[in-house]
């Protein structure tokens, strides 16, 4: 039995299918965002990881989208990486705040969007520095 990183809900294996529920009002922002809130999803386990990439890559694909309205395009690979390892040290920070055995320290939440962050600029240092740099090659 696996269960959802928030108060959203749970799933739960049943005759090879995972039947995830969300039922709380106490959602994360994710899944308000997706209207999961009461839903009942039937996958089979080859697929329910599927599911999760999907849903997370559309998640970074949004954060790419935003920051390209917010910041303008990455220079250089030495940007790139500037850019990146700001990401990771926010991430960083939250994984040293955290401890589960205190309500005000789970940090979890806080480290998802970081890492969706981190993803999303590793992301675009590949579309600005090397799929599509302004230099010659």
């Amino acid at each position: 039995m696996s269960t959802h990183k928030y108060k959203c809900g749970h799933a739960f294996w049943e005759d090879d299918i995972v039947r995830t529920v969300n039922h709380d009002e106490d959602v994360c922002e994710s899944c308000k965002a997706k209207n999961l809130r009461g839903r009942n999803l039937e996958i089979k386990p080859a697929e329910y990881q599927h599911l999760q990439v999907n849903l997370l890559s559309n998640e970074i694909k949004a954060d790419v989208f935003r920051a390209g309205k917010l910041f303008p395009r990455m220079n250089s690979p030495h940007e790139a990486s500037a850019v990146i390892r700001e990401e990771f040290d926010e991430y960083w920070d939250e994984v040293k705040v955290h401890n589960t055995s205190k309500p005000d320290r789970d940090t979890r939440p806080r480290q998802r969007d970081e890492l969706i962050q981190l993803a999303a600029m590793c992301m675009r240092a590949i579309l600005d520095t090397i799929d599509g740099p302004k230099e010659k090659v």
